[in-house]
């Protein structure tokens, strides 16, 4: 589950810093209520449930997403081939609770539900029975208080289905062979600390994904490509929703990329003056009335920039901007614009030391005086993102993984 979550905050982190649009285009969802009418027990997952997984067959669903002990290769018995549902309690950490279809008319006593209890007994793994107008289910969990919150929300007759905005992240889920992730994107201080390790702060992620939208949804649509879509209600105003009129443009970064690259987040522009638009778009439309700063403005305008990009190699962090307008190169110098890219781009693409700056071609490269003369000294030519020479809205790469977007749906390759 931890590369699931890490690559799902990863692209809503960036998509929260970054020109974004979401119009349902060239890729497949599901139809309407099919979701549902295919896993009718998420009437039964509590309402607060922060994280649901839809598993097409339980035990390859489990061997996919969330293979943590006790949970890790389940004896599932008859119910290993079936549709299950995954969600979690949150006690201080993210507790598993697994849910799988039975019959209406079954009991505990039945010769298959016995056996599995047995099973499950033997890992530590509680077992119980609940329904409800007409559904039910096996919960297996290894948790007192997840029972003790099942039972409360089978009391107060609400469920996942009544949280906000889950109707509609159903509705806009892509099509899944194996695995359907909704990620309740208010519940994100309750992800574990060690999720996105040192690349950005957990309080910076916890602080603003609720802004991005109400939920994310991951699906899998092959062994190692997920597409992901951020769901938010059209009456609201989340961050997703703000840059619908930015057009995608073509990533030319990867042959600046040093080998040594652990992450790569890359933002080409088709419009730079679009681009600038839309944010102040946002930015008035925000309590604080806040406007993009002018030592910004007018590096941008002077700048011209046609592709944004920041990158982790080695030890160092360096911005690498394609300009629009024609510099001379030279070598590292004073930066008469320190903070302008964050203050365009937002906290993604923010440097501890962004004093110096070089041109090299058509690339200037801004970033500390060490970490500059290292990126314009380091081999390159053999990262290569699957969005390599692509027209994007945005791109992130770490090795053995890329994150793309290229017409509102986000698709995210993991391996070769």
């Amino acid at each position: 589950m931890k590369k699931i979550l890490n690559t799902l905050l990863l692209a809503a982190m960036v998509v929260a810093a970054v020109s974004c649009s979401y119009e349902r285009k060239q890729f497949a969802y599901q139809e309407e209520e099919a979701l549902l009418s295919s896993f009718p027990i998420l009437s039964l997952v509590p309402q607060d449930a922060p994280a649901v997984f839809c598993l097409n067959s339980c035990a390859q669903g489990l061997d996919q997403v969330y293979f943590k002990a006790p949970f890790d290769s389940l004896d599932l018995g008859g119910f290993a081939s079936s549709k299950a549902v995954l969600s979690f309690f949150y006690d201080g950490k993210l507790l598993p609770c697994l849910y799988l279809p039975c019959a209406p008319s079954s009991s505990m006593e039945d010769e298959e539900i016995a056996a599995l209890k047995a099973r499950m007994a033997e890992r530590g793994i509680q077992t119980k029975l609940i329904a409800k107008e007409g559904c039910a289910a096996l919960l297996l969990t290894i948790s007192d208080y997840a029972v003790a919150n099942q039972e409360y929300s089978m009391a107060t007759g609400k469920s996942v289905l009544d949280a906000p905005g889950f109707a509609e992240a159903l509705a806009r889920a892509p099509l899944a062979q194996q695995v359907t992730l909704f990620f309740s994107n208010k519940e994100a201080s309750k992800l574990p600390s060690r999720i996105m390790g040192a690349e950005f702060a957990r309080n910076r992620l916890a602080s603003f994904l609720p802004a991005v939208a109400q939920w994310t949804v991951l699906s899998d649509e092959s062994e190692k490509l997920y597409d992901i879509s951020l769901s938010a209600p059209d009456d609201a105003f989340y961050f997703s929703q703000v840059f619908s009129d930015i057009k995608p443009a073509e990533s030319l970064i990867s042959d600046l990329l040093p080998k040594t690259t652990t992450l790569l987040l890359d933002l080409p522009l088709s419009s730079w003056k679009a681009y600038l638009r839309a944010y102040e778009r946002w930015l008035g439309l925000q309590s604080r009335k806040r406007t993009i700063g002018k030592d910004a403005m007018q590096w941008a305008k002077l700048v011209k920039p046609q592709e944004i990009a920041f990158i982790h190699f080695a030890r160092f962090r360096v911005l690498a901007v394609r300009a629009g307008s024609r510099f001379k190169e030279h070598e590292p110098a004073v930066n008469p614009y320190p903070g302008a890219v964050a203050e365009l781009l937002g906290n993604a693409f923010q440097l501890n030391d962004d004093s110096v700056f070089a041109v090299s071609g058509k690339w200037i490269v801004i970033g500390s005086e060490e970490g500059v003369k290292a990126f314009l000294e380091s081999s390159r030519k053999e990262v290569l993102p699957a969005f390599n020479g692509k027209s994007i809205n945005f791109g992130i790469y770490r090795p053995g993984e890329s994150i793309w977007d290229e017409a509102g749906l986000i698709r995210f390759q993991y391996g070769k």
